[in-house]
């Protein structure tokens, strides 16, 4: 009998742990992860051609909980500053950029040029066009219900304040585009003001898998602590007569008095136990993500020159990942793109996207790249979660640390974050609520 059994090793279960552990360190604990790693979508991969992140890829130096987890587990030093710049370039078989506001649409008042030479000069000379059009939409956001916003896709609300032309610009250049179709408009806005160029982002040196090696090595000195790889939970029943859980796991029977089920929405659904809630699991929407790197010859590196930059093609977004090591990160796409660079790969190789990379990069550089010596793609199916359409976040996030009532069920990770989706910062926020419901519980095995 385990008097915790974490489901899920990513870094919100894993995160749990570790705060039991520190907290609580006789607490009996087991956790189960189906993957032979721990770490979930945090996963530094390294072969002889590259070093790269092939799931989260930065830190927001603004976020409190991920700061302060990187600074106990001795890796502040660590972290490398990313460059704010970033411009846009039109998919037009040429070598120009656009990084003003000025670049994009116009609505042609007397007081545009004005606000945009405001825009240019709060966030520097290499921010993208929309900047100044998305300011626009947060101002005007305002003067919106909070129920008219949750019930409109950011896209359709910009339908409403801009124009046709500069509606499809943001499409085209924001990079994302899920936050734009999927995502309801009261938190896509709240998760633009996280994107600001205004704010500062950290990447970190070695890769961001040592947070998650770092909490590993001190959770497996703790002789309470268990883990699982490889295993896969099949089904969870509660004994309500003898308020514990039996946790399947294959032809295995583990049994505990409180139970955390740090998962996705795709594997809670799996699980009959949480039938009763598949409403609130609706309200989050997962979306696919797909990082592309490539390596090129150091000698005459074509991208040496070349910034950040968001295009209208299936690349949309590129960031010089390492140019001192030949290293890009030729494609950063979500959604429907990621997904076609996905089955490209699947049905023709690595040869194929390696063909589509150059005549994409070509469209939106005018620069005749080499190939690759060696291309690596991570698709995520589901790479993060949003807040759909008629979604109210706080609700849905509350209800989600215990769906049930009087019932020691726990549920956390990014996807149910109400401020932190898409960021590590929400999966340690929503691991945080889940310990602090289990440390003031009328037999609280925790003692904090």
């Amino acid at each position: 009998m385990y008097d915790i059994i974490v489901i899920g090793g990513g870094i919100a279960g894993l995160y749990t742990t570790y705060k039991i552990h520190k907290k609580s360190p006789q607490t009996k604990v087991l956790l189960i992860e189906k993957e032979n790693r721990l770490g979930g979508r945090i996963h530094t991969f390294e072969n002889k051609h590259m070093t790269v992140e092939a799931g989260a890829g930065r830190i927001h130096g603004s976020q409190p909980l991920v700061m302060g987890l990187i600074d106990e587990l001795g890796l502040t030093t660590k972290l490398v500053k990313n460059s704010g710049s970033v411009v846009y370039r039109p998919a037009n078989s040429n070598s120009e950029t656009e990084s003003s506001s000025s670049d994009a649409p116009q609505n042609h008042t007397l007081l545009e040029p004005v606000y945009n030479y405001l825009v240019d000069s709060i966030f520097g000379p290499k921010t993208l066009p929309i900047t100044g059009l998305i300011l626009t939409l947060v101002a005007v956001s305002k003067t919106y219900s909070k129920q008219y916003l949750q019930n409109h896709t950011l896209t359709q609300f910009a339908e409403r304040v801009l124009t046709k032309d500069q509606v499809n610009y943001i499409k085209g250049s924001f990079g994302y585009y899920s936050e734009l179709v999927i995502m309801n408009a009261y938190d896509a806005i709240k998760l633009l003001n996280e994107l600001s160029p205004s704010n500062t982002f950290y990447s970190m040196k070695g890769g961001l898998e040592q947070i998650v090696d770092k909490m590993v090595t001190i959770i497996k000195r703790n002789p309470n602590i268990d883990i699982l790889l490889r295993k896969e939970v099949s089904k969870i029943v509660y004994q309500e007569s003898e308020s514990v859980f039996d946790v399947y796991v294959e032809n295995t029977k583990y049994q505990c008095k409180q139970c955390v089920c740090a998962l996705p929405k795709p594997a809670l659904l799996n699980l009959s136990i949480f039938t009763p809630i598949r409403p609130l699991l609706h309200k989050v929407e997962c979306g696919t993500l797909c990082r592309i790197y490539s390596k090129f010859d150091q000698e005459n590196l074509w991208f040496k020159d070349i910034d950040k930059f968001t295009t209208n093609n299936d690349l949309r977004m590129v960031i010089p990942y390492k140019p001192q090591e030949g290293v890009i990160m030729i494609s950063y796409s979500d959604n429907i793109f990621a997904d076609r660079w996905q089955k490209l790969y699947k049905k023709e190789g690595i040869r194929a996207v390696n063909r589509k990379l150059r005549e994409d990069m070509l469209k939106s550089t005018g620069i005749s790249i080499p190939m690759p010596k060696h291309t690596e793609i991570f698709y995520w199916n589901c790479g993060v979660g949003y807040w759909g359409v008629g979604a109210d976040s706080h609700e849905v996030a509350e209800k989600m640390i215990q769906p049930y009532k009087k019932v020691n069920l726990f549920v956390c990770g990014e996807n149910y974050s109400e401020n932190g989706q898409q960021w590590i910062e929400g999966a340690l926020d929503t691991a945080d609520k889940v310990l602090s419901v289990l440390a003031r519980g009328a037999e609280s095995l925790l003692h904090y």
